[in-house]
């Protein structure tokens, strides 16, 4: 019997689509690529903790996004959690650059891989919310729904004329 994917595969009419051939998944695996070859350009004292740390991170967040095309439920925890991680290795790369552990050179490569990664994920997560956003009758002011009736920061319910009921 034939794996479900190589069965999608045979038959063009499906929607299922391999995350191989998405083109944030490819990004995120050419940045673990290229971070994986970084590492041994760190100095050596840095390689250990700096370079596994950097790895971990970005693998954890390839995991998320893995989790989040598998799982329609819970999509937008997982592209949370994806964001959440990603901010952690933008951070990291970035005092990385500070502290001279990472080169000039590697610095290009790896932050034009964060721009495309940060402009697919956020398209991605767009995607998944505007269709909860839709199904809900109301989204209490988040977003961009239209409400009658929204809860300000002080808890108070404020109409559409925005005066006090």
């Amino acid at each position: 019997m034939a794996t479900p994917c190589i069965e999608n595969m045979k038959n063009p009419g499906t929607t299922y689509k391999r995350i191989e051939t998405t083109g944030l998944y490819i990004d995120c695996s050419r940045l673990i690529a290229r971070l994986y070859q970084m590492r041994f350009r760190f100095p050596k004292r840095d390689r250990a903790f700096f370079g596994d740390v950097v790895m971990n991170i970005a693998m954890e967040m390839t995991a998320f996004l893995q989790d989040a095309f598998r799982d329609r439920e819970r999509r937008i925890y997982f592209i949370d959690s994806f964001l959440h991680t990603f901010g952690k290795l933008k951070i990291l790369l970035r005092i990385g650059t500070e502290l001279k552990i990472i080169k000039v050179k590697d610095h290009t490569f790896v932050f034009e891989y964060i721009k495309r990664i940060d402009e697919g994920i956020a398209k991605w997560r767009r995607s998944a919310v505007s269709p909860i956003q839709s199904t809900k009758a109301s989204n209490n002011g988040f977003g961009s729904g239209n409400v009658e009736n929204s809860r300000g920061g002080d808890g108070i319910i404020y109409s559409s004329s925005g005066s006090a009921p």
